[in-house]
C-alpha cells in the first residue's frame, strides 16, 4: 500500500511523482478511497482484486476524518518529513524504529504482519472465506 518506484520507460516523459529517477506507482491513493470508504485495489503480486471496508477499521476512521474530503488526492501514505511517498527502503527503516520501541524482535519484519494476521484469524476461528477475501487469496 505504500507504493514502489518503477523504472521510467525510455521515451516517456518525467511526469508523476519521481523518486531517485523512478516513478512512484501502485500505492494507495486518495482516488481509491471511494465515497463508501471501501478501498478497491488490485494487488501488485498477483493482480487479484481486493476490497477492504474502512468503516470496519476503528483505528483508521479518526485518521481519515483529519483529512478534508477535497484533500484526499494523491498518495495516502506519506513520508511526512519529506512530504512525499516513501523512497525504496525508508518505510522499513522507520517501521523498525517503531517496532523496536514496541519490543518487536528484530527478526520480525513488517511484511510478516500479514501472514501472522492470517494465521491468528484462522486460530481464532474466523471464517475461512472472510480470511481469503481479506488476504486476496483464492
Amino acid at each position: 500500500m505504500i507504493g514502489e518506484g518503477e523504472p521510467i520507460p525510455e521515451g516517456q516523459g518525467l511526469s508523476g511523482i519521481l523518486l531517485n529517477g523512478r516513478r512512484w506507482a501502485n500505492g494507495l491513493t486518495g482516488s481509491v478511497l471511494a465515497a463508501d470508504l471501501v478501498v478497491r485495489k488490485a494487488t501488485t503480486k498477483t493482480g487479484a482484486f481486493v476490497a477492504h471496508d474502512l468503516k470496519l477499521c476503528p483505528l483508521v476512521l479518526p485518521l481519515l476524518d483529519r483529512v478534508p474530503v477535497d484533500r484526499r488526492v494523491g498518495p495516502v501514505i506519506l513520508d511526512e518529513p519529506a512530504g512525499r511517498p516513501y523512497a525504496a527502503s525508508a518505510y522499513g527503516r522507520e517501521w523498525r524504529i517503531v517496532a523496536r520501541a514496541a519490543g518487536v524482535p528484530d527478526h520480525v519484519r513488517n511484511m510478516d504482519a500479514r501472514a501472522g494476521a492470517i494465521t491468528e484469524a484462522e486460530d481464532k476461528g474466523a471464517d475461512l472465506d472472510h480470511i481469503r477475501s481479506a488476504a486476496a487469496h483464492t
